[in-house]
């Protein structure tokens, strides 16, 4: 509640998402790159989302950088995830 809702600043005098009471602004500008970026997507369901736990981070997760950009990590991490079970076995 004292904290940007986009980037995370400590803010003095909180600016309001223009459709729902949850978020709080620390400027115009962040209200605004929130909006086009994810919050258009989630405004209306932030009480199920945050109901349901890390739902909200995956979904915001997903607005922000994009599913296509998610799923091209796919292979580094199946990688990583074998060379883990490597290591363990040694």
């Amino acid at each position: 509640s004292t904290n940007c809702h986009h980037c995370y600043k400590t803010f003095v005098a909180p600016i309001p998402c223009l459709k729902c009471t949850q978020p709080r602004y620390c400027c115009e500008q962040c209200r605004q790159e929130s909006w086009t970026s994810y919050h258009q997507f989630e405004c209306t369901c932030l009480d199920l989302l945050h109901s349901v736990g890390i739902a909200h981070l995956a979904v915001r997760t997903i607005f922000s950088v994009g599913l296509k950009k998610l799923m091209s990590y796919r292979p580094a991490i199946r990688k990583l995830s074998q060379q883990q079970k490597q290591f363990k076995g040694m």
